[in-house]
Formats: structure tokens, sequence, C-alpha cells
């Protein structure tokens, strides 16, 4: 039987990461004044939901979730909206995983309104047949196993049977908690975190031979 596909949307199927950091920055310097490099690395990975918990927990930024939430969907609608762009190679590798009838799903920290945004403007609705965002997994989002084994259940699947696209530390605990295999894709802006609990590592989706793609699958150690 043919694996199927689960992907992560952000820095992966979409480059938002680099709009994200740029403008939440400046976004999350005016709620903690000290805010640095590291801090901003520490959110990486995080749903809007676990930056908003952290920013109380961790910095007594004591913020109300509505009001907060209000602020942060104007910086998504941004980004979502108008500045993000494909990954390279991401779409062409989602036409071709599709056309030749592999089962696709997405898995993403991204509430649903910023994933529709996405699926619509880039025409990847079609694409997915299963898409588990943060509204579906209340709390339990990436590092937890929940967005994963919810993304596989939605395509009848077991995780086993299932391969994982993830590009942060968070995202690759998810899916190797749920009993995927991950390939983790090593980009600019991730290039500091610890992608080594992926099964394998790849700098682009150029680097998977499609015409191969069989004989490569089976390369993925476990």
């Amino acid at each position: 039987m043919k694996p199927a596909f689960v992907f992560d949307l952000d820095g992966v199927v979409i480059d938002t990461e680099s709009h994200w950091k740029a403008v939440s920055h400046e976004f999350l310097r005016n709620l903690v004044p000290a805010w640095g490099e590291d801090d901003q690395k520490k959110i990486f990975g995080l749903s809007a939901r676990g930056v908003f918990d952290r920013l109380n927990e961790v910095y007594a930024a004591n913020l109300e979730w509505e009001n907060y939430l209000k602020e942060y969907q104007g910086l998504a609608a941004e980004i979502y909206g108008n500045r993000a762009e494909p990954v390279p190679g991401a779409l062409e590798f989602l036409a071709f995983l599709d056309q030749s009838q592999f089962q696709l799903a997405l898995a993403t920290s991204a509430p649903r309104q910023w994933v529709d945004v996405v699926l619509e403007r880039f025409f990847l609705a079609s694409r997915f047949q299963s898409v588990i965002t943060a509204d579906d997994v209340g709390k339990n989002t990436k590092p937890s196993p929940e967005p994963y084994l919810l993304a596989s259940q939605g395509l009848g699947r077991a995780g086993a049977e299932c391969i994982a696209f993830e590009d942060s530390p968070k995202g690759i605990e998810s899916s190797r908690g749920a009993g995927l295999r991950c390939v983790a894709l090593l980009r600019t802006h991730n290039q500091r975190h610890d992608l080594s609990a992926a099964n394998l590592v790849i700098n682009s989706f150029e680097e998977i031979p499609i015409r191969n793609l069989e004989s490569w699958l089976k390369t993925i150690p476990y």
C-alpha cells in the first residue's frame, strides 16, 4: 500500500516564517519590552494560543485573549493574505503526489481561518483529504501528537502508514509521537534549530527524486 503524506503548513508549504519573525518581533516587543532573539527562538512552532499562554506564564504579560487575538489576527491577515508565498517546490510536489493518487493531509498549528485563506489563495483545498488546524485540537497543539493522530485518522490510516513533512522541533516531536516517519525541511529560518529527531533531513523539495519516489521513500529510516 502506498504511504500517505501529512504536511505542516508554515515553513513547509508556504513561506511565512520570515514574515512572522519580522512582523511579530515588533508586536511582541510592544508587549514585552525586553523581547529579544532568544525569546523569539523559543516560540518557533507554537500556535497563536501557545504564544499567548507563554507571554502570560513566562513574562507575566497579563494579556486578555480576545484583545490579543484581535491584534494577532491583523498580523495574520497581512501575512497569509498578501505576503506569504509557496516554499520553492512545494506546490509542484503536492501536485505530483495528488496526480499520483497519494493521500494527502495537512496538520498545522494555525487557526482554521488562516488556513482557509492559504488554501483558497493557492488553490490547494482539493489537494488535501484531511485538514487539521489549531481549532480541531484546542490546547493539544504541537508538540502534542494530537494533530498528526487526527490527520492520519482523517485519511483512514495508521500513523505508521504516513510520512510527515515538518520544519520545527515541536512539529517533528508531534509527528513522531503519532507514529509517523518525519522528513524535516532545512531552510534559512530553522538552521539554528535541532532537527535531529526527524528520520531524514532535506534542504529542499527539489532533492526528492519524483521519478523514483517509491524507491526513495524506502530509504527513509524508521
